[in-house]
């Protein structure tokens, strides 16, 4: 036979086909399939809610800022006064 012949080449291709899809196949088999982890579902906490201008706790925030506010006003609010001496002639600090 002649190796230009169709009828040689066709038969030594399909065998050439069906010996490698046969290797690739044995050898996808004989190979370990790596184990893939199992992922939890993370966990959820519920959102913390916005803080609105109607809310009781913004409202006594706001009294306390204005409180605060009120305090630093004034004569009560110099450096040479002291809040916790109350007599007459300890009323300021370096006199």
């Amino acid at each position: 036979m002649d190796m230009d012949d169709p009828l040689f080449t066709a038969p030594v291709l399909v065998q050439a086909l069906v010996g490698g899809l046969a290797a690739s196949a044995i050898g996808t088999a004989l190979t370990p399939k790596p184990s893939v982890p199992s992922i939890q579902a993370p966990t959820v906490t519920a959102p913390t809610p916005m803080p609105t201008a109607g809310d009781a706790s913004m409202q006594a925030a706001k009294k306390a800022s204005i409180a605060d506010q009120l305090a630093r006003q004034g004569r009560a609010s110099t450096i040479l006064t002291d809040p916790l001496n109350q007599d007459s002639a300890g009323t300021k600090l370096g006199g």
